[in-house]
Parts: structure tokens; C-alpha cells; sequence
């Protein structure tokens, strides 16, 4: 929610599945965290490598898709509760003198400038939590290859470890929100019309999780992530450039058309350089 609130939608999805492509590429190509190296499979390593580059690439093109501010009411009396904002108005007023338009003007600048010091500081804390969350998606289902791997007689059916990860979600999910109701002492702000939505929106999410699953098991890490990781940003930003309109303006355009052709060649590369079966 935070990362949705702050970055929007579409780029929110863009920023974390891009590193949980990095994490997911640079663990099946170094074998990171006890899972074998996937390099011997690959029939064109320089390729591979290429398309982790591009990635990259990918993620730093899409830093510069902004959110679209929503219109707000940025009066210097609202942002006279930030020290350095008042005292910043102050001594432009005390500048321009007692003019009338002058006031205005400076009020004005001193408006734009804490609006934009408040939107990044909110920008780059969104990127933050974004990065984190990709980490943690990027590395979200190495218990279950590492078991793969390393356990004589385990299955090898992805599907088969999908209960036990949603059973721990859940578990997970129960502990945050008692937390969460003790923190509010037991006032927790839940709005009832999106309970039905999210219940719906649980179902699709696991649908999509166990595909991963099976994804993982047959095509690699190196391979799928890729693959995994470009989908949902690109359907993220066409809800927020058709519907949500958080995303718009010709130059957030034309760094989204950049990302999607950036990634969607980092995906070919990656999944070309692998030997055919």
C-alpha cells in the first residue's frame, strides 16, 4: 500500500519486480544461496549476461516514471508547520517587502518548493520499500528449490510446495494484522468495501504464485524471473495510464514505452542464451 500510494501503482510493480528479476537472475546464474549455478545450461553465457545488464538498465529507466501528483490545497498556512518552510517564507517576505503581488509570488515559490522537497522525500522512500519488497519476493521461494535440491526423495512438482508457503502467508499475514489492532489499541481503520475485492484479488494473486511455482521448477531461476517479472508492472501501468491515471504526461510515456522495450529484450536475451531441451 505504501509503495502504491507513493510511487503508484504501475511504477510501484515496475521497481520491485525489476529487482526481484535481479535477485532471481543472479541467484540461478551463481548459484547463490546453496541452489546450483544454472551456467551449465546456458548455451550462450555472453548473452545471458546481456540480457542482466539490459535489466538494469530497465531498472534505472524506470526511476524516472513519476506519479502524477493529485491536485491538493498547498497554502502557506498548511505548510507553516514545517520549520525550514516558514522560515523560508519569512525571509522571502521580508525580501520583497510589503507588496501585496510580491507576498503572493513568494508564497507561491515557497509553496512549489515544499511540495516538491515533500514529493521527493516521498519518491525515494517509496523506491526504498520497493527495492526491499523486490528482495524479498526475489528470494521468497529458494526454500523450496533449496529442498528440491538437497533433500534425497523430495518431489520435484513445484505445485507440491505451494501449500506450505500459503499456509505461512496466512500465519504471517494473522500475526501483522494482530500487531497492527494491538498498535491501534483495538481501533484498527479497516474499510469494509474492499474486503470482497481483496478476497478476490487473493484468489487471483495465488493462482498466479502457484504458476510461479511451477515455473521455477521447470525453467530455472535465471530463466523464469525474467519472465515472471515483466508481467505484472506491465499490467500495473496500463491500469495506472487507463484507469487510475497516476501515470501521465508524455515524458513518463515515452520512459515507460523505454522500460517495457528494455526489459522485454532482457527477457529474450536471457531466455535465448539457454540451451534448447
Amino acid at each position: 500500500v505504501f509503495i502504491i500510494k507513493t510511487l503508484g501503482l504501475g511504477p510501484g510493480l515496475i521497481t520491485w519486480g525489476t529487482v526481484a528479476l535481479i535477485i532471481g537472475w543472479l541467484t540461478g546464474f551463481f548459484g547463490l544461496f546453496g541452489i546450483p549455478s544454472e551456467q551449465d545450461q546456458l548455451q550462450t553465457p555472453w548473452l545471458n549476461v546481456l540480457g542482466f545488464v539490459l535489466s538494469l538498465c530497465a531498472l534505472v529507466d524506470s526511476a524516472f516514471v513519476t506519479k502524477t501528483p493529485a491536485a491538493a490545497d498547498l497554502s502557506l498556512e498548511k505548510l507553516a508547520v514545517l520549520p525550514l518552510v516558514s522560515s523560508e517564507a519569512q525571509a522571502m517576505l521580508e525580501t520583497y517587502g510589503e507588496n501585496e503581488s510580491e507576498r503572493e509570488s513568494a508564497d507561491a515559490r515557497v509553496c512549489e518548493n515544499a511540495r516538491k522537497m515533500a514529493e521527493t522525500g516521498r519518491r525515494a522512500s517509496g523506491m526504498l520499500v520497493a527495492v526491499v519488497a523486490g528482495c524479498f519476493f526475489g528470494v521468497s521461494f529458494l526454500p523450496s528449490t533449496w529442498i528440491m535440491h538437497h533433500i534425497a526423495g523430495a518431489s520435484q512438482d513445484g505445485l507440491d510446495y505451494v501449500f506450505n508457503q500459503f499456509c505461512g502467508i496466512l500465519l504471517a499475514s494473522v500475526f501483522y494484522f494482530l500487531a497492527y489492532c494491538a498498535y491501534k489499541n483495538n481501533r484498527p481503520a479497516v474499510n469494509p468495501e474492499i474486503i470482497l475485492p481483496g478476497f478476490v484479488s487473493g484468489v487471483m494473486w495465488a493462482i498466479g504464485q502457484a504458476c510461479v511455482f511451477v515455473a521455477i521448477s521447470e525453467l530455472g531461476y535465471s530463466a523464469a524471473f525474467p519472465i515472471i517479472a515483466i508481467g505484472p508492472g506491465f499490467v500495473g501501468s496500463m491500469w495506472s495510464v487507463c484507469l487510475f491515471k497516476d501515470i501521465s504526461g508524455w515524458r513518463n510515456y515515452v520512459f515507460l514505452a523505454a522500460y517495457f522495450c528494455i526489459a522485454t529484450v532482457a527477457c529474450g536475451c536471457i531466455v535465448a542464451s539457454r540451451k534448447q531441451q
